[in-house]
Parts: C-alpha cells; structure tokens; sequence
C-alpha cells in the first residue's frame, strides 16, 4: 500500500506540472490521468470510468491567463485512485463510485485555492529571470524557470498526500459502516455526473450557428437508436 501510494503522488506532481506549468502533454486531463491511476492501482476499467465522469465537466476549465481555476485534474487523479483502492475492501461500487467522485470535487475546490499561492511565487520568479536577463544570464533565467516548475510538482505532490490520507483516514471508516444494501441508493451516480458533463458541453458548444446542427445530429441519432 505504501509503495502505491507514493507512486500515485508522484503522480500527482507530473499531473500538477503538466496542467500548466511545463510539458502539457494532455497527461494531466482526467482521461488520461485517472486511467493511469487505475492501470498503477490494478484496476484501468474503474479508472477510466472516472475519467470520463470528470473529463466532460472539467472541460469548461480552462487554466489560460489569470483566470482561476480548480485543480480538477489532481481531484480527478485522486478520486481514480481512492476510488480502486476502496473497490478492493469495500464491495459497494455505487457507494464507492459515488463518494470518491464527491471527494476528488472537493479536492479540486481547495487545491485550486493554492494555485494563487502558486502565482504569487511565479511572479517573484519572473522579476528575478527579468533581472537575470539584464544581465544576460541565460543560467539565471533557466534556473528561476526551472524553480516554478518544481513548486508546482511540489505543490501537487503535496495536495495529493494530502488528500489520499485524509480519504483513506477519515472516509474509509465512514463507507465501511454503510450497510450492504445502501450501495442500491447510489445507483444514480453515473447518470447523475454523464448528465452533468452533457451540460456542460451544451454551454460550450450550442450557440445561435451551431443548434441547428446539433439538434438534427440529435434526431438522427434518436432514430437510429429506434431504427435498430
């Protein structure tokens, strides 16, 4: 268990770095994350499932410029893995399902508020490059990058510790104490969370131009659903 989990807050920290602070190699999108959680845990089928529960909702996030933004990716990650360790003692999937995605939200909430902790060490980072560049010290100014980049690796390694032991501590005991027939109550947890990524695509994607070729790709696909 030891082993799994420093493993998984390695990757915390590459998925941190990635989102915006160096690579961006879409490792840090919660498809992509999340089933590599699973596939390090045992478990890619569970991993997956909670990619594409994220993936849709988190993309109306859009981490550019000054704009806040939650940590959805690292919440994402996190909610993966707690969500196949506890598939192996716990023998409730809706249950699990449901409560790990609730706490990977909530870890994004809180591990967004850091990213302005994040911008503020980045903005000392900057002046000490701009006076390195004066200077023209190319070292000066790959050493402050180098800098911001390691805080954000840091920075997520950090929050993913964090939240796997809080989860694992405190939430555990809780799922644990459900009794096995409860799991029947959250069966809406994925039609619950496939509804909201679908709304969240409807905000991004239907406007004036493009409504009308939804809607008849819409009524095509209705029929042909009825059709076979």
């Amino acid at each position: 268990m030891t082993g799994e989990i420093l493993i998984i807050c390695l990757l915390g920290g590459l998925v941190a770095t990635d989102t915006t602070a160096a690579f961006q190699i879409l490792v840090s999108h919660p498809l992509v994350a999340c089933s590599i959680a699973g596939l390090l845990l045992g478990d890619v089928n569970l991993g997956l499932t909670i990619g594409i529960l994220f993936e849709l909702p988190w993309l109306y996030e859009i981490p550019v410029g000054g704009v806040r933004f939650c940590e959805g990716n690292v919440g994402s990650m996190v909610a993966a893995a707690l969500a196949v360790i506890w598939s192996r003692q716990i023998s409730m999937p809706n249950a699990v399902l449901f409560v790990s995605i609730v706490w990977g939200i909530i870890v994004a909430y809180f591990a967004g508020t850091l990213v302005v902790l994040y911008r503020h060490f980045n903005t000392r980072l900057i002046h000490k490059a701009d006076l390195a560049a004066e200077k023209g010290s190319c070292a000066g100014v790959s050493f402050n990058h180098m800098q911001g980049v390691l805080f954000s690796m840091v920075l997520g390694i950090i929050v993913t510790i964090a939240a796997l032991c809080v989860g694992l501590e405190l939430i555990t005991p809780l799922l644990e104490a459900l009794p096995s027939h409860a799991d029947s109550y959250f069966n809406f947890t994925k039609p619950l969370f496939i509804g909201i990524g679908l709304g969240v695509m409807a905000v991004l994607f239907v406007n004036r131009k493009t409504k009308n070729a939804i809607a008849a790709g819409i009524a095509v696909g209705v029929l042909v659903v009825i059709l076979l």
